[in-house]
């Protein structure tokens, strides 16, 4: 404890000493550093610097500049117009941006988020009305991202104007239910070499084709779910197995045409069949 002026007063908590306390506290339930915060503009400014995370349900957006978290969840706005600035400063903290589910963000507020945060991990983008367009270009302006969530978008490809064909550093991506097509996963497979995980349940235009050129061409995939793909046939698994030692589970469009003797094989290779989602949609 360090003193200040004279008297009993004069004494004070160094800020080290406090980020020591708030730490301390219970991480899984923010409602204790949102309460320290509400005590003055000096704990405001430390419980930031603790916290991993915020939700903004207001539609305000804190100034990015000074936002030291690593993460930033703008979800369920709930029909509010959220108030966007953006500044000239760059925030090299921000790691991961979760804009899911919201109406208000458009292709030219997502760029933006690229420009001023390049230091971008994880992007989680479902079910809003962005395009291809705007996810495209924060992909080249935020290199490190390694995971993006485009669920739910009414889009082809995801890349769309990003015309630069160097490999992304992408390791999961979860397109299901998206519009992506043999050309859209053609373009998967030349970009994504990296890619380990890769959601395209119901995804309708997706062919055997599209999917074995991906399971050819990315070396490292583990992960693969193809869940209501109608135009995927299940038989095709072996194939991918045969083809791609690295996969350890794949989810296919139907169990159906799978024989036990073709699931055995399957298993064989040290991959798993998972049908829990076609279960709980059955």
């Amino acid at each position: 404890m360090k003193k200040q002026g004279s008297g009993p007063s004069g004494y004070y908590f160094p800020d080290d000493c406090w980020e020591l306390v708030f730490h301390k506290l219970r991480q899984d339930d923010k409602r204790d550093l949102d309460s320290i915060s509400l005590v003055s503009k000096r704990f405001l400014s430390l419980s930031n610097r603790v916290k991993l995370s915020l939700n903004v349900n207001d539609g305000t957006l804190p100034p990015l500049p000074n936002y030291s978290s690593e993460i930033l969840q703008m979800t369920h706005t709930g029909g509010q117009e959220m108030d966007l600035s953006f500044p000239e400063h760059k925030n090299y903290r921000l790691r991961h941006l979760d804009i899911s589910e919201n109406i208000w963000v458009n292709d030219t507020t997502l760029e933006s988020f690229g420009q001023v945060c390049p230091n971008l991990q994880i992007l989680d983008v479902s079910c809003t009305c962005l395009t291809n367009s705007g996810i495209g270009e924060v992909l080249r302006r935020c290199p490190a991202i390694t995971q993006l969530n485009i669920c739910g978008l009414n889009i082809l490809d995801v890349f769309g104007s990003y015309s630069d064909h160097s490999v992304l550093n992408l390791k999961t991506l979860e397109a299901q239910d998206t519009q992506i097509d043999d050309e859209g996963m053609a373009m998967i497979e030349n970009r994504c070499r990296n890619l380990q995980y890769l959601d395209i349940g119901s995804c309708k235009k997706v062919t055997d084709k599209g999917v074995m050129e991906v399971v050819r061409n990315c070396e490292r995939l583990r992960d693969i779910l193809m869940g209501g793909c109608e135009k995927v046939s299940a038989s095709i698994v072996l194939q991918m197995v045969s083809s791609r030692p690295s996969l350890r589970n794949i989810e296919p469009p139907c169990f159906d045409d799978l024989s036990e003797q073709m699931i055995n094989k399957v298993l064989s290779f040290g991959c798993r069949l998972n049908a829990i989602r076609l279960w709980l949609s059955s």
